[in-house]
């Protein structure tokens, strides 16, 4: 199960092995099914992140990794876009 731990300056969100996949799988999917979407600029935007998401995580399944997300936070509330990462399941 995806762990989260937050610190004052940043929240890390660790997804496991098995999440990562399935994320991926997910992406893939979604990248597919939003040509599906009728307005053009929506459409390529949801393709163009859930692309991007599917690769990061194909690619962190490649090196034995798994994906992680943070963010920069000044205080209890993160902010921004998330950062990703690769981890090795623990």
């Amino acid at each position: 199960m995806a762990r989260y731990e937050f610190g004052w300056w940043s929240k890390n969100l660790y997804f496991t092995k098995k999440e990562t996949e399935d994320i991926a799988d997910a992406a893939s999917a979604a990248t597919v099914i939003s040509a599906a979407i009728p307005d053009v600029g929506v459409s390529k935007a949801v393709a163009l992140m859930a692309g991007l998401v599917a690769i990061l995580a194909r690619r962190a399944k490649r090196k034995g990794k798994a994906l992680g997300l943070t963010w920069v936070s000044f205080g209890p509330v993160p902010f921004g876009t998330p950062l990703p990462f690769f981890h090795d399941d623990e």
